[in-house]
């Protein structure tokens, strides 16, 4: 009887070498190009920005349809199939800012790059970019004793809003503070500020 393979899920950060092989080996990626951009980044140990970054500056097209480029939302769904996450857009006016910053600290998810989207009595759900990093999931469920529901969102979408909702948390916190008062209990998120 044979049993069936469960495909094992990589560990760890994203390296452009490693994101290359699997764009390569899934066919969007033509292997010269991996080869060149090799060439370009060889020797250089970490860059800033993210490995689908990189990949998407580039303007590639996508090797198995020539009619369409490797972008950067092109790229992010396809690491959130390959990694059978769900890919989300982050829609900051849908955000409860006042509660998805209540549920980790700035440094701690520009750690790792990551930021919560939604809280509920039992659960988290958080976007990151980096889906073999799951160091912080287990961490954070057992401080916030909530299931963390894990889902993948663009590289830079992630580093706009978590500078953004940080920042205006912080400054309405200030703002109400120096006027002495607290937050009012129907203001929780960008459209109703």
């Amino acid at each position: 009887m044979a049993k069936a393979r469960v495909r094992a899920l990589p560990k760890g950060t994203l390296t452009l070498e490693r994101v290359m092989d699997d764009l390569v080996a899934d066919g969007l990626l033509a292997a010269d190009n991996k080869r060149l951009l090799s060439g370009i980044y060889a020797g250089q140990e970490s860059s800033d920005k993210h490995a689908l970054e990189i990949i998407a500056e580039r303007d590639w097209a996508d090797a198995s349809n020539p009619h369409r480029k490797l972008t950067l939302e092109r790229l992010t769904e396809w690491l959130a199939q390959r990694a059978d996450l769900p890919n989300v857009r982050i829609d900051p006016l849908k955000i409860d800012v006042a509660s998805i910053t209540d549920v980790m600290s700035y440094a701690y998810a520009k750690r790792f790059n990551i930021v919560a989207l939604e809280v509920s009595d039992d659960a988290v759900t958080i976007a990151t970019a980096e889906p073999y990093v799951r160091e912080w999931e287990h961490e954070l469920e057992g401080i916030l004793r909530r299931k963390i529901h894990r889902v993948l969102a663009n590289p830079r979408e992630i580093e706009r809003y978590l500078l953004e909702f940080y920042t205006l948390a912080r400054s309405v916190q200030g703002a109400h503070r120096d006027q002495g008062q607290e937050l009012a209990p129907g203001v929780q998120n960008l459209e109703q500020l």
